[in-house]
């Protein structure tokens, strides 16, 4: 007990007036000022939980005062209506002209007086609806006999106009905020950088940085919004040396500033973020989930799958569960070197870790099978797909239907039309032109006419070539009502077959 009174007086600055020569007088002085400090701790303590409770109290009446705005009840509200419930009451209001007239009602119950928050709630709601303007309006003409002199107010305004990106009223405020001698704390220094980057003035507000930078006056969330814009402006030797320059200023990066760099590095030098990432590590900075998944997915992109796999097995054993994203990037580098046992593996291994693969991994590994000419074995996968509930996407299926007609198969890639339509996947005029073509070319003359017929119910249109070639295919096999049918549905048609 001795020992904790000590350290928090030596904390609290207090020294020690006894003199050594008399260590009764000094034990019994001692005893005084402990005694002394710990009653004014225990009123300290008090009076915060008074302050507290009240708050309480202030935002519960808030809470009755706005249900009774939006059930239209308040000429009969009986509550007593201080600035806390007020304030709370207005910025829950969504809509201005209703939080104006509370505000305005507020106003006019005895005893109550607007303050620099009521004022600053009322804003908050005029910016929120993206109206920068009216809220300067509303500040200038009616709020300014309220809070002149409270910061509160003005910097409302000042994060007002910098959420909606209008930066010259902006700095402005703020110019004035300092004349007036405002203390201008970090959160606002903050929101006029994202501002700044929200314009697009991306430069100027690495000047604003640097000028926070020289007063002192930066913390960690400046030097993440600052490496974010560096990095979405793939300025990544940059955002690297702001990096370092934290380190100068006694700033720990965290792993939300290393995980953006090493997103925009995997993306551009896969070398140095592997690099950043070691340096990451030895700053004492844990990797989590996204990190690994950056650089899994640069490496297998790449083409660097070795590094990849043992950089996904480091996730595993660290406890980082991969996501989606990170799986489908593995599969689709596997997929892209036909080593379709690996991807299929790997999936596999998904779910074992609760991750569904969704279309776009099973697009990959059909991709891969009939690069590699087995479609048959691609249809079995298509089949499992909607067996397990996983429906092919339109492009899948694009892809295996204009494979097969490639490959001179038209009927199993009918076989595939039907199943996409079968399940809601609506195809597009190219995949209906290819398969009329298909089936022209193999002279299935049934299968194109009904296709034909299909196209002109759901209001696609035929290409001329291909009415063309099922006209001639048609009266090679003396179905001559059919081919009028055709040719008259494309007037270009008897003009391609003067030709």
């Amino acid at each position: 007990m001795r020992r904790c009174i000590g350290a928090l007086r030596r904390a609290s600055g207090m020294t020690m007036l006894v003199p050594d020569s008399n260590p009764r007088a000094g034990s019994q002085a001692n005893a005084a000022m402990s005694v002394e400090w710990l009653q004014e701790m225990k009123e300290e303590s008090a009076r915060r939980v008074r302050e507290q409770a009240a708050r309480i109290q202030a935002l519960e009446e808030g809470e009755r005062l706005l249900r009774a705005h939006s059930r239209s009840l308040l000429g009969s509200y009986k509550g007593r209506v201080t600035p806390i419930a007020a304030a709370f009451a207005i910025g829950k209001t969504r809509n201005p002209a209703e939080a104006r007239a509370l505000f305005d009602w507020a106003g006019k119950q005895p005893g109550f007086i607007h303050n620099g928050e009521t004022c600053a709630a009322l804003l908050r709601v005029f910016h929120k609806a993206r109206l920068a303007g009216d809220a300067f309006a509303l500040f200038t003409r009616d709020l300014w006999r309220y809070c002149a002199r409270s910061a509160i107010a003005y910097k409302t305004m000042v994060e007002g106009y910098c959420y909606v990106g209008d930066m010259d009223p902006a700095t402005r405020i703020l110019a004035q905020m300092e004349k007036m001698g405002f203390h201008i704390d970090v959160g606002l220094h903050n929101a006029i950088i994202r501002g700044l980057i929200r314009a697009k003035r991306v430069d100027d507000a690495l000047d604003h940085f640097a000028k926070m930078e020289k007063n002192r006056d930066t913390d960690l969330e400046s030097y993440s919004i600052v490496v974010s814009a560096l990095c979405d402006e793939k300025r990544v030797d940059k955002a690297v040396d702001l990096l370092y320059s934290m380190n100068e200023e006694s700033f720990l990066p965290d792993v939300g500033i290393y995980n953006r760099i090493i997103e925009a590095m995997s993306e551009l030098q896969l070398h140095g973020a592997y690099l950043l990432f070691e340096q990451m590590i030895e700053a004492g900075v844990l990797p989590n989930s996204a990190t690994f998944s950056f650089l899994v997915r640069g490496c297998f992109k790449r083409g660097f799958l070795d590094e990849g796999s043992e950089l996904l097995r480091q996730m595993v054993e660290s406890g980082c569960v991969p996501e989606l994203a990170t799986f489908n990037a593995v599969i689709e580098g596997l997929c892209k070197v036909r080593r379709v046992e690996n991807a299929r593996w790997v999936m596999n291994e998904m779910a074992s870790q609760g991750c569904s693969p969704d279309a776009a991994t099973h697009r990959f590994l059909l991709e891969a099978l009939c690069k590699m000419d087995k479609l048959d074995e691609a249809h079995r996968h298509v089949q499992r797909m909607i067996a397990t509930g996983c429906l092919p996407d339109t492009v899948t299926y694009s892809f295996l239907i204009k494979k097969l007609c490639k490959e001179g198969r038209p009927m199993e890639a009918h076989r595939f039309f039907k199943e996409m339509i079968g399940i809601g996947r609506e195809p597009d005029s190219s995949i209906y032109n290819l398969l009329l073509a298909s089936h022209c070319a193999a002279s299935k003359a049934t299968a194109c006419y009904e296709l034909f017929t299909q196209m002109k119910e759901r209001g696609v249109l035929p290409e001329p070539r291909n009415c063309l070639n099922l006209v001639r295919l048609l009266h090679k096999f003396h179905r001559f009502a059919e081919a009028r049918e055709v040719g008259n549905a494309i007037p270009e048609v008897p003009l391609l077959l003067l030709r």
